[in-house]
């Protein structure tokens, strides 16, 4: 009897271990099942590309700067204030167009700043202002006007909404004393000096009396 129940013990036993390694063996068998699954997903995760910066846009570059045609300009022409400076080319070369408040101006070489041209007070025949093109002392004829600069230009925008002033000169065209109000985007606009009335509106590219664009239709106002 004692041998029955030590075999019958012995035997549950047994199969209490068998049980427990089959067991074993399955969860094991459950978690390699899953672990593809996984590795899968984190495969199929793919970083996004790194955005790519603006390129910048390329601006003119010349072996003498602005300064130094300022510079060089002053020195040929002494005793001259600077209204402003543009540059362009002059029979193909390429060179800052340095123009005097006393409608003066002198051209220098871009690459060499080597002075090309001096022209004297009200000569300047590059401004592009008054008859025949050519430039009048700007303290004179600012003395005579009834309106400001700064009224000009604001008048000037109003007529061209968007457009950002570039430089402003005063002139006499046709008799009649005007603020003449540059864009950057070359386009322009003349105001009466006297009474502030917008004569002109001219589109981006068409200024014709900036004198370092090419000439074009203007628009004039009723």
């Amino acid at each position: 009897m004692k041998a029955k129940v030590l075999i019958g013990s012995s035997m549950a036993v047994g199969l209490l271990g068998l049980g427990m390694l089959v067991g074993s063996v399955a969860g094991t068998g459950r978690v390699s099942a899953q672990t593809p699954a996984a590795t899968a997903t984190a495969a199929t995760a793919v970083p996004s590309a790194p955005k790519q910066a603006p390129e910048a846009q390329a601006t003119p570059v010349t072996a003498i700067t602005q300064q130094q045609a300022e510079a060089a300009a002053l020195a040929a022409a002494p005793g001259s204030t600077v209204d402003h400076t543009r540059l362009g080319s002059e029979n193909g070369v390429a060179a800052w167009d340095v123009d005097f408040t006393n409608g003066g101006g002198v051209i220098i070489n871009a690459d060499t700043g080597a002075v090309i041209t001096v022209e004297a007070a009200g000569n300047d025949s590059h401004g592009g202002r008054g008859p025949g093109g050519r430039g009048e002392n700007q303290a004179a004829l600012v003395a005579q006007a009834k309106i400001t600069q700064q009224q000009a230009e604001a008048a000037a925008l109003a007529a061209a909404p968007g457009s950002t002033v570039d430089h402003t000169r005063i002139g006499n065209e046709s008799g009649t004393l005007t603020w003449d109000v540059d864009f950057a985007d070359g386009g322009g606009a003349q105001v009466n000096a006297d009474t502030g009335a917008v004569i002109t509106v001219e589109a981006a590219g068409t200024d014709n009396h900036g004198g370092h664009r090419p000439g074009g239709p203007s628009k004039t106002q009723p």
